[in-house]
């Protein structure tokens, strides 16, 4: 009898937790680095700590560095039509 209670006890406790769990938005549901976001955005998200010096890379040639910290940063200019033709984004180096 005791071991039926424990065990329905314990399945209460860790459902409840899975819950939570689930149910709690983050920035790690993005990838790590570069990514395209909702609207075709060009998005870098940065999963370590401290900030970091990034490349960004249009199409064609062009590219420029920036300095991104921690979590998720929009990476294109919505008022700057050229920002639309971001291709990529990649980690250079710790610090800006």
């Amino acid at each position: 009898m005791r071991i039926g209670r424990f065990l329905a006890a314990s399945a209460l406790v860790l459902g409840s937790a899975a819950g939570a769990v689930a149910a709690a938005p983050s920035a790690s549901a993005a990838p790590c680095g570069f990514y395209v976001g909702d609207g075709n955005t060009a998005m870098y998200n940065h999963c370590g700590r401290g900030s970091i010096t990034i490349r960004v890379r249009w199409l064609g040639a062009f590219t420029d560095t920036r300095c991104v910290g921690p979590g998720i940063t929009r990476l294109d200019n919505p008022n700057d039509p050229g920002d639309k033709f971001i291709s990529n984004a990649w980690y250079l180096r710790d610090g800006c």
